[in-house]
């Protein structure tokens, strides 16, 4: 079974095969929780981001983000194959669509207007596992950033 058939399984998704909306979807909720744990805490404003997000990428129910949401955060804990849920990604995904998912990832490390070293190399690893070249990685990190911070 490959990872993102094992994730889905955690989220109560039992297709044999995954469209690539929805393999988006479940990597976007892990990896989301993967960035908002790397600084060793998760703020609230780290959670409505993450929720914003899902919503806006297929999940507008509370209930079913938050059922996302704790899925990916035993993934987390669990440590699943980041490379795996990754290279499966980048076969599914194109170039824009995996910055998109880069944005999103700076969106939810600046919801408390702050950036940790460490969510930016976790997000620098996620970066350079969906073969982003490195000028895309820094413009979408200075695109979210909250206004008014140096």
């Amino acid at each position: 079974m490959g990872i993102l058939e094992r994730f889905a399984q955690i989220v109560h998704r039992r297709e044999e095969h995954l469209s690539p909306a929805l393999t988006y979807r479940v990597v976007l909720g892990a990896l989301l929780s993967l960035v908002s744990r790397a600084d060793g805490r998760v703020t609230p404003a780290e959670m409505e981001a993450k929720r914003e997000i899902l919503a806006k990428n297929g999940y507008p129910d509370a209930a079913e983000q938050t059922e996302i949401l704790t899925a990916s955060q035993r993934a987390v804990e669990e440590r699943l194959d980041w490379e795996g849920f990754t290279r499966e990604v980048n076969k599914q995904c194109d170039y824009a669509e995996r910055v998109k998912l880069v944005r999103a990832l700076f969106t939810v490390a600046w919801a408390d207007h702050e950036l940790t070293p460490a969510e930016v190399e976790t997000i620098r690893k996620v970066a350079n596992l969906l073969w982003l070249d490195h000028s895309d990685f820094i413009k979408a990190k200075l695109e979210t950033k909250p206004k008014g911070r140096a």
